[in-house]
């Protein structure tokens, strides 16, 4: 079994982090009962379009273009182990070259701030972040776990494994994709983007 980065047992605070541990729990009483034969990845992982990460670069390439000029998110303060999903694609696959299967913990065992996040995000962009983030506190989780950072050094000696994308260069390419998005969709009309991040944003 592989498992990217998730909170400690009895903290799942929304939905998907509910699922995540019922997923853990209902494949771990299989395999004891007929062995290992599957590669499980819990989809609380840093790199997955929701959350913090995504609501930034996103609102990046949308004030790049003169189309958002606020960002509001929640507690600026939490840390996270944000990794790069190839990196976390290439783990699994070194998984699944061994012999006899295992658990492995995924991640970059390196812990930065949602408020770290956003101002690289904006200086790419050119953009001062203070300017356009506030903080509003309906976005503050009643149940936050401020830290979360795996340990995946079972994972570096066991597989050989290492992240190769830094925290940066993770905000770079997150950045430049979201930023190309809206560069594309503008080629289609203004009015038409518009349309779709009311969409996106009444969806949110």
């Amino acid at each position: 079994m592989a498992r990217t980065l998730s909170g400690p047992p009895g903290t799942a605070d929304v939905v998907t982090d509910v699922a995540d541990a019922f997923a853990e729990t209902i494949l771990t009483a299989y395999a004891a009962r007929t062995g290992p034969r599957f590669v499980m990845v819990l989809s609380g992982g840093p790199t997955a379009r929701r959350c913090y990460e995504c609501l930034a670069t996103r609102a990046v390439g949308r004030i790049s273009e003169g189309l958002q000029d606020k960002l509001y998110l929640g507690n600026l303060e939490a840390r996270r182990d944000w990794g790069f999903a190839g990196d976390y694609v290439r783990a699994m696959w070194l998984m699944m070259q061994q012999e006899t299967p295992d658990d492995f913990v995924v991640g970059t065992g390196e812990a930065h701030t949602v408020r770290e996040f956003v101002e690289l995000a904006f200086a790419h962009a050119g953009l001062d972040w203070k300017e356009h983030v506030e903080v509003d506190t309906r976005y503050f989780r009643p149940a936050e776990v401020d830290y979360l950072c795996a340990d995946a050094s079972k994972a570096r000696r066991v597989l050989g494994w290492e992240p190769a994308v830094t925290f940066a260069e993770l905000v770079r390419i997150m950045v430049e994709a979201d930023m190309k998005e809206v560069e594309s969709r503008l080629k289609g009309g203004t009015e038409a983007l518009r349309l779709t991040v009311v969409a996106e944003e009444w969806h949110s």
